[in-house]
């Protein structure tokens, strides 16, 4: 019988699995064609019933059938053979092969041809969501010392921790607490969030720890980007190191609290990509494709903490973002009827996309050749254009109107420019700029005015033109 939940008095040992309410996750020990073993955490994504079934046919074939016995998938065979038998091995591989006949030379198929999950042999133990290239997920955080063998436990102490545990009892990891609860127990929710809370208290925010905090290179819907202040942790996505190897790589997605914030990534410290300051629909540095009623869009910001979240307001859909090995960052959207990830971002998508591509007040045009171009003299106002300047040097108001906005900058002798914070309707504030104008992008729309600085005398020359 599948659980959820286990207590201080119940351990996961490697054969076992948590699996959530709603079978959306199953959490357990992992780790095919390797000796290192992961605890680890899947998405499934489901079928629109309960009723599939795996078989296995002549001549040799493993079929996935739906309910009206339509074909989901099946595997191949060079070779017929009678009395077929499909049986899964200690070592992890799901083989098919003749009844009667165990040598490995004769299989007709096996899943270790078909590797998901493959770990080189010197990797690490690892606990946190990472993307193996499938419609398949795994959570968790990464540990430093690997673990060789199936003993494996993974169990939750007092004072509010879980706990890996080796075969000699001896930990190979542990999570951390800032206060003490009694009567705990860890369960996995159907978000795929993995937490330590006390019994009967269901409250997220007296979760005394949960896998959410913790991402590698994958969000799911409901997961946070950004600083608690109080806690002292940032949420962010850090890459594999290759596709293989799911050790910390080079780059990192990060929302920046510093000035307005934004999503940044990173290679190293070196800023990659913006996507640039939300404007109250979307990001501006990501292009515009309409309000989606699938999804609600929250960022937070207050003294205790700044984040960015998503959710999905129809729980039949599946999404994620990721950060690949080489540095590009893709929202996908699993849809059932092909049974394929489809991408709806990928940025860095051009040159454009590059940070300071153009240097200060230079604006880039990817259709134009070169990209670069300088402001002609600092236009204020082009309808034509999209602004996405960066924001961390800059300070924002909610409450003004647009021409308090003006009135407040050149009372600023810093200030550069200007724009409104937020453009749904019925809304404002400003957004202030100061120091030198960077990554600035023309686009043909969706965008919104930017108002910059002049010196008069550049002005009169403007007027005496345009008369």
């Amino acid at each position: 019988m599948a659980i959820d939940t286990i207590n201080t008095t119940q351990t996961i040992r490697d054969s076992e699995t948590l699996v959530s309410t709603g079978g959306m996750f199953e959490l357990g020990f992992l780790g095919l064609g390797s000796e290192n073993r992961y605890i680890g955490q899947r998405i499934e994504v489901p079928h629109t019933s309960k009723s599939g079934m795996l078989k296995v046919i002549e001549p040799g074939l493993i079929v996935l059938l739906k309910d009206t016995n339509g074909t989901i998938w099946s595997s191949t065979t060079s070779r017929a053979v009678q009395n077929p038998v499909a049986q899964l091995l200690d070592s992890g591989n799901l083989v098919v092969r003749a009844s009667g006949d165990e040598n490995t030379e004769n299989f007709v198929w096996q899943s270790f041809d078909y590797p998901s999950d493959t770990h080189l042999p010197g990797g690490m133990f690892e606990l946190g969501f990472l993307g193996l290239g499938s419609e398949n997920r795994y959570i968790g955080q990464r540990i430093e010392v690997p673990l060789t063998s199936k003993s494996g436990m993974l169990k939750v102490i007092e004072p509010g921790l879980i706990v890996l545990l080796k075969d000699t009892n001896g930990t190979i990891w542990s999570s951390t607490t800032s206060r003490a609860v009694q009567n705990l127990v860890a369960q996995l929710l159907d978000s795929g969030n993995f937490v330590v809370r006390a019994s009967g208290d269901e409250s997220p925010e007296n979760f005394v720890w949960q896998s959410f905090d913790y991402p590698s290179d994958t969000h799911l819907p409901g997961m946070s980007l950004g600083w608690n202040f109080v806690t002292g942790i940032e949420t962010y996505l850090s890459s594999w190191k290759t596709s293989y190897d799911p050790a910390p790589g080079e780059f990192t997605l990060h929302l920046d609290p510093t000035g307005y914030p934004q999503i940044l990534l990173k290679r190293g410290n070196a800023v990659k990509f913006r996507i640039g300051p939300r404007n109250g629909l979307w990001f501006s540095g990501a292009p515009y494709t309409g309000q989606d009623p699938t999804y609600s869009a929250m960022l937070t910001m207050n003294k205790n903490q700044v984040n960015y979240r998503e959710d999905t307001t129809d729980r039949s859909l599946f999404s994620r973002s990721t950060v690949s090995e080489n540095g590009v960052a893709q929202r996908c959207t699993w849809v059932e009827r092909t049974r394929t990830w489809v991408i709806f971002l990928n940025p860095p998508a051009d040159n454009c996309d590059n940070y300071k591509m153009c240097g200060a007040y230079g604006i880039c045009n990817i259709a134009n050749s070169p990209s670069c171009r300088c402001l002609e003299r600092f236009v204020p106002r082009d309808a034509e254009g999209w602004i996405r300047a960066d924001s961390r040097d800059s300070w924002s108001n909610e409450n003004m109107i647009i021409k308090e906005c003006k009135e407040e900058c050149l009372k600023n002798c810093s200030c550069m420019a200007y724009t409104q914070l937020d453009i749904r309707e019925g809304r404002s504030g400003c957004l202030f700029f100061f120091g030198d104008l960077i990554d600035i992008r023309d686009i043909s729309s969706g965008g919104k005015h930017i108002y910059i600085r002049m010196a008069s005398s550049e002005l009169d020359s403007i007027r005496e033109k345009k008369s």
